[in-house]
């Protein structure tokens, strides 16, 4: 049985209880919190008057922010530990905690009251035992929890614990698919303390709805940051350089630094696996493409040199101050480190016969050991399926063959087959969503409306169905107008 079936649908309140102001009092918040005793009273009039309160509705300040303050004040002055004592009582009113441990975590000062061991088991529960019904209908507010609860955590100093309850929130508190703020911050705790599994299991999700858990956009830049910092560190390079891409290509009307950070990152990845400078999709934004230059100047002549074989200058990078002072020598001793590999690729395409000791002088590797090395990566891009040749003889030499036809390596394959399989999942999304498109009402009536106007003079139909998409936007403009990240329509690039 899905979850939206785990109970059954309940009669609306009259439209009265709802417009009923919110509490602007911590007796009467406990009042209206106990009397929530059923799910439809929590869906229909708790939760509203939950997420009214954090707004600032009926709320004591001068001005908006003020308002918004002093609402999640009253939420925080509640002490959750003592309106909830058990378990069993958790469960039930987890909706209201949700709102009330998440005002007490996200609280502008931090004071040992609020933020101690205590506070971080009681939330680390509620995250595993919280009712899921009850969490997806105050989803948008999950995410705030999660954030605070990793914000204690690192104040403690104890985010080793946090990973699998956060893990457990993010996965019973949004349906499949569907992405939320709660993501980024199990991945960001993953990457605190170097515990990747669970991270990788969110990776491998295919999020087909940003809107259900209404997450902002620097949560989905946050996220796809993450996620090329994690596939970096276990590294898989060229991955990291894909999620990368993605936060960069993210449509904007202003580029964040954020976002010139994952170029530069991205530049990195993409040199460390497969030795060539980074082509940004089409679609990126003009915002940012036109300010490459001025904000990664460093980057760009790096993968510049290392594409022509400027070895001398690859390796004088390191001592660039502007790697070090964003936090990416790591990722340039990769690329460093990964110069013979890239001239071993390269000795297959001049070469169909060397001595082992040969082939260690043109790829670098000098030394005692270096005739050792040599044979090491020459087995391990044979296994990576790089290169074709083997090792024979007595001294040792190595010979190229051409590509075979062999279907490579075991671990490509299964990575071919999860992509078809991903692949045709998402083709077949595709095909409902537009069998859906189809029945849509307003769907309907635009496409009757463009075939009404497509008879004008000089216009095709595709003419005239963009005249009418034109039309609505500018009709609707001025009371619907985007603002901030996303807001011009140009830099989509759809």
């Amino acid at each position: 049985m899905s979850r939206s079936n785990t109970h059954p649908e309940f009669p609306s309140l009259p439209a009265g209880s709802r417009e009923r102001p919110p509490p602007d009092n911590g007796a009467d918040l406990i009042h209206l919190i106990n009397d929530a005793n059923t799910l439809e009273a929590v869906r229909d009039y708790l939760i509203s008057a939950l997420q009214r309160i954090s707004e600032g509705e009926n709320q004591v300040g001068d001005d908006p922010q003020q308002k918004i303050k002093s609402g999640e004040a009253l939420l925080a002055s509640l002490g959750a530990a003592g309106l909830v004592p058990d378990q069993q009582q958790m469960i039930g009113k987890t909706a209201a905690l949700v709102y009330i441990i998440s005002a007490r975590l996200m609280a502008p000062r931090i004071t040992p009251e609020s933020h101690n061991e205590a506070a971080l088991q009681y939330a680390m529960t509620l995250c595993q035992i919280g009712e899921e019904s009850q969490l997806e209908l105050c989803r948008g507010r999950v995410a705030l929890l999660a954030e605070g609860v990793l914000r204690l955590a690192k104040h403690l100093r104890r985010v080793d614990l946090i990973i699998e309850p956060l893990y457990r929130l993010a996965l019973r508190a949004f349906p499949r698919g569907c992405f939320s703020g709660a993501h980024w911050v199990v991945l960001e705790a993953c990457l605190l303390v170097r515990q990747y599994e669970p991270a990788k299991r969110i990776m491998l999700e295919i999020f087909t709805d940003l809107r259900y858990a209404s997450p902002t956009y620097l949560d989905v830049l946050t996220f796809y940051h993450h996620a090329g910092l994690i596939c970096a560190a276990l590294k898989e390079y060229a991955r990291a350089a894909e999620f990368f891409s993605v936060a960069v290509c993210t449509p904007t009307a202003a580029a964040s630094a954020i976002q010139y950070a994952c170029v530069k990152r991205a530049i990195l990845c993409e040199l460390i696996a497969s030795g060539k400078p980074l082509v940004f999709p089409a679609y990126i934004s003009g915002n940012i493409t036109r300010n490459i230059e001025r904000h990664a100047p460093d980057y760009l002549a790096l993968a510049k040199a290392y594409e022509a074989a400027d070895w001398a200058a690859v390796l004088n990078a390191r001592s660039t101050k502007a790697f070090s002072d964003d936090n990416n020598l790591g990722l340039v001793d990769q690329v460093i480190a990964s110069i013979p590999r890239r001239r071993l690729i390269k000795a297959t395409n001049i070469y169909s016969k060397l001595t082992l000791s040969e082939l260690a002088t043109k790829i670098g590797l000098t030394g005692e050991d270096g005739t050792s090395r040599a044979g090491q990566l020459f087995a391990e891009l044979c296994a990576a399926g790089d290169v074709h040749g083997e090792v024979t003889g007595d001294p040792p030499v190595v010979t190229f063959y051409e590509e075979s036809g062999d279907p490579g390596p075991k671990h490509l394959v299964e990575q071919i087959e999860t992509a078809n399989l991903m692949a045709s999942w998402l083709e077949s999304h595709l095909d409902l969503s537009s069998k859906r498109l189809a029945g849509s009402k307003y769907y309907l009536r635009k496409q009757a409306t463009a075939m009404q106007v497509s008879g004008g003079k000089g216009k095709g139909k595709a003419g005239g169905l963009w005249d009418t998409d034109a039309a609505e936007e500018a009709d609707s403009e001025k009371t619907r107008r985007m603002r901030g990240p996303g807001g011009n329509y140009s830099d989509m690039g759809y």
